[in-house]
């Protein structure tokens, strides 16, 4: 891999292809795949092989226009393949093939043993670039090269036909099958305006040249993860334990959005990870400012601290933060008045746990 990485933009389906054939990760993904074909009726092609159709028919965004770049630049496709070790007849493959050995063989145990492999070789490559490497750096601001960054996506699905979507207008619009006997329904999730497949990506990288020149501005994908059912957080803790385990302190804190709640900053930070994220509501580095001088609602836990000297002080948390709270001028409602500063920040392990402590400057007025 060079520093500045590969320009996709400017380079033809076959360029890519060719890339791929190349790839260590599609070598690693081939070896896990389930053989196929009989000593009768051997197959026309290597796992691998198969793989490389189906990314085709990715790259080049549907089968249709796979088999008609391979079908024109089969002898070069084929040609690369065979330097690679990976069979290919004399004849173009079509994409069939693939969707029949796909729909066969690959099983959800196949797929995790999948995403096993290509999760061991992301987090050798993001090693070897220099990221997700244990130091001695303070838990209140860790390197950025030891945080994992989290986000969730959608889809577009394979097919509308079944269901039904409301257009511009607001106007139902049904996707009727022309089938009769049995119509061909794709299922996908539905969560607000976003239909699909919703997926999560956790990835790492360097941000800065004094971090790592070495490693400045990569960005390695360690996951992609299917949200079945709009679940992201479910799936994202269930992977965020496993990169922990692998990676070990190398990892020591996770940034995702506003689907992160409390419950999940508690589980995160039990696994030994800083948590970090955008509160729901928050748009810009500025929103913050929208929590001065409001009410504390009902309901709202608020924190009750009496100081020798007499003060007494009164913290709520808002926007993620700790605010100083003050009496109204009837002395009825309490306002936020101000953010209590972060001095420290501690991590204590217990047996398989952690436990946090948070230090914050409270400014006192009167003593």
């Amino acid at each position: 891999m060079t520093r500045l990485g590969y320009r996709f933009d400017n380079l033809s389906v076959m360029d890519r292809l060719e890339i791929a054939v190349q790839s260590p990760l599609v070598s690693e993904l081939g070896r896990t795949l389930p053989r196929h074909g009989v000593t009768t009726r051997p197959a026309k092609t290597s796992p691998t092989g198969m793989l490389l159709l189906g990314i085709a028919s990715v790259i080049a965004g549907s089968d249709r226009r796979a088999e008609a770049e391979l079908r024109t630049h089969w002898h070069r496709f084929r040609r690369v393949c065979l330097a690679s070790d990976i069979p290919m007849p004399a004849e173009p493959l079509r994409l069939q093939i693939f969707r029949d050995y796909r729909a066969r063989f690959i099983t959800e145990e196949v797929l995790a043993d999948l995403h096993l492999a290509f999760r061991a070789q992301a987090v050798q490559l993001a090693q070897l670039l220099g990221l997700l490497k244990s130091d001695d750096a303070p838990m209140s601001s860790p390197a950025t090269s030891q945080v994992v960054f989290g986000d969730g996506s959608w889809f577009l699905p394979a097919s509308d036909v079944g269901r039904v979507k409301t257009d511009y207008f607001r106007r139902n619009r049904p996707h009727q099958s022309r089938a009769k006997k049995k119509p061909r329904v794709v299922d996908y999730d539905v969560q607000g305006a976003a239909y699909g497949y919703n997926h999560v990506t956790l990835h790492v990288r360097a941000a800065t040249e004094e971090e790592n020149p070495a490693a400045a501005r990569l960005q390695v994908v360690l996951a992609l993860l299917a949200a079945k059912g709009s679940d992201e957080m479910h799936v994202t803790n269930l992977e965020v334990r496993r990169l922990r385990d692998a990676v070990g302190d190398g990892f020591r804190c996770f940034v995702y959005d506003g689907a992160m709640a409390g419950e999940h900053h508690r589980r995160f930070r039990s696994y030994g990870l800083l948590t970090v994220n955008k509160p729901k509501g928050i748009s810009t580095l500025t929103d913050w400012r929208n929590g001065l001088d409001t009410h504390v609602g009902e309901g709202q836990r608020v924190l009750e601290l009496t100081f020798p000297a007499g003060c007494v002080h009164r913290l709520n948390v808002a926007y993620g933060m700790f605010w100083q709270l003050r009496s109204n001028p009837t002395g009825r409602r309490l306002v936020r008045e101000r953010v209590a500063d972060h001095v420290d920040l501690r991590r204590h392990q217990e047996e398989d746990r952690f436990r946090w402590e948070l230090d914050v400057a409270l400014p006192c007025d009167h003593h």
